[in-house]
């Protein structure tokens, strides 16, 4: 499952086309997708077959919307709010695709910010609000990414990472390799312990819980194969922010995606669920204990060229 995002909560699909007659030739093609005419013990390889030569963009944008903030400073504590909306988009050029997967390619972090406000109410009945902007570590750098002797290489163009880079370095540079190489319509597939790390990214130290993922259908939406895959889980890790202290982080998640299996691209998706993030943080020389309790929404939509 994508997060990124990829976990989801898709939109729902449209009204199902109607089996009657043809329609006039004037009427323009429809879009609607109709389920795949298959045999009941048909199998599908999730992967879907990436396209060498092309280049796929993928944008995702995650939001925390007033989320519960609690923060304390010794016997000092101060309540308020938090949101928070983080958006990254990426460019994959596909230089060579080896067994179904993408083997080598050019791995553009096109955007990678982060948007938070806080609103805090202070002992002296004040109230005091901070937004704040930033770019990811990753925003606007480039890197060479190749699949050899069973593992990725990753490598940024330019300037050497920094420590952070390097750390965001690690593992592979995308989804789609947990996706099942066959599966029937109705069957699940669960991802644990070193998949949900994959997934959550390279600051996670360590990750407990599980995803339930269901292939609910495959349809054909303008002669192209989508797979709809359903998602359910629960999840509690603990990663480094920035400045490397460890937060908590507990989520729950449902959500759905549609997937073209012609392209290998998540073309759109969402999710939403609860979240809570606690630690402690050191803000203007202070330290000080954190915790974050909300909702969150995220999206995902992908294209070929």
């Amino acid at each position: 499952m994508a997060f990124a995002l990829g976990c989801t909560n898709g939109q729902a699909p449209d009204k199902p086309a109607s089996g009657g007659p043809a329609a006039p030739a004037k009427t323009a093609p429809s879009t609607t997708p109709t389920p795949v005419p298959t045999p009941a013990a048909e199998t599908y390889d999730l992967r879907g077959a990436p396209v060498q030569g092309a280049t796929r963009r993928t944008e995702m944008t995650f939001e925390v919307q007033d989320a519960q903030l609690s923060m304390k400073v010794g016997e000092l504590a101060v309540a308020g709010t938090m949101s928070l909306k983080s958006q990254i988009t990426e460019d994959l050029e596909i230089q060579e695709v080896g067994d179904g997967t993408v083997r080598k390619g050019r791995l553009s972090h096109v955007l990678q910010k982060s948007t938070t406000t806080t609103r805090v109410k202070l002992p002296n009945g004040s109230e005091e609000s901070n937004p704040t902007e930033e770019n990811g570590p990753l925003h606007g750098r480039v890197e060479t990414v190749e699949f050899s002797g069973g593992q990725w290489k990753r490598t940024l163009e330019g300037p050497p990472p920094t420590p952070e880079q390097a750390r965001l370095l690690n593992g592979s540079p995308f989804e789609g390799e947990t996706y099942p190489t066959a599966i029937k319509v109705g069957d699940s597939w669960t991802e644990t312990g070193p998949e949900l790390r994959r997934w959550l990214g390279s600051d996670v130290l360590s990750v407990r819980g599980e995803v339930k993922n269901t292939l609910l259908a495959v349809e054909l939406q303008q002669g192209e194969k989508v797979a709809v895959i359903e998602s359910l889980g629960e999840i509690e890790a603990t990663m480094v922010d920035a400045d490397n202290r460890e937060m908590k982080m507990t989520m729950g998640l449902q959500g759905k995606m549609r997937r073209s299996l012609d392209k290998a691209v998540d073309l759109e998706g969402s999710a939403e669920g609860a979240i809570k993030l606690s630690g402690d943080i050191v803000q203007d020389g202070v330290s000080m204990s954190m915790s974050v309790t909300g909702r969150f929404t995220g999206k995902i939509r992908g294209s070929l060229r």
